[in-house]
């Protein structure tokens, strides 16, 4: 059976994160780019919420003795498998990972000093 306390747990961590986050958004790509303490405190934030997110889906998924995921992108197409997690969600999280690994290439490549 889920733990829901480990669920709510977890589900506080992501709130306090989209919160810490949030002071971010109106930063501009420029400033986000020409910023190495910005960009470490946004990608960290954003690596913590994925990962928060992928023990929430894992948790769920092992509780349920379903298939053990073989990568974070890969847990929510089990949860999606096990129709926890409805077929419009993944095509969005599919896009949104793309468009993140694309953007983090980007940056790294034109920001001096990461590569």
């Amino acid at each position: 059976m889920v733990d829901k306390t480990i669920i709510q747990r977890k589900l506080a961590d992501l709130d306090t994160y989209l919160g810490q986050i949030d002071q971010y958004a109106g930063v501009s790509l420029e400033a986000y780019r020409s910023d190495w303490k910005t960009q470490r405190i946004v990608d960290r934030t954003l690596q913590m919420m994925i990962e928060t997110c992928a023990d929430i889906a894992n948790h769920i998924l092992s509780d349920g003795g379903m298939r053990a995921p073989t990568s974070y992108a890969d847990t929510f197409k089990a949860l999606h498998e096990n129709v926890i997690m409805a077929l419009n969600y993944l095509p969005i999280w599919k896009k949104w990972r793309s468009s993140a690994m694309s953007s983090c290439i980007s940056t790294k490549a034109s920001t001096p000093g990461l590569s």
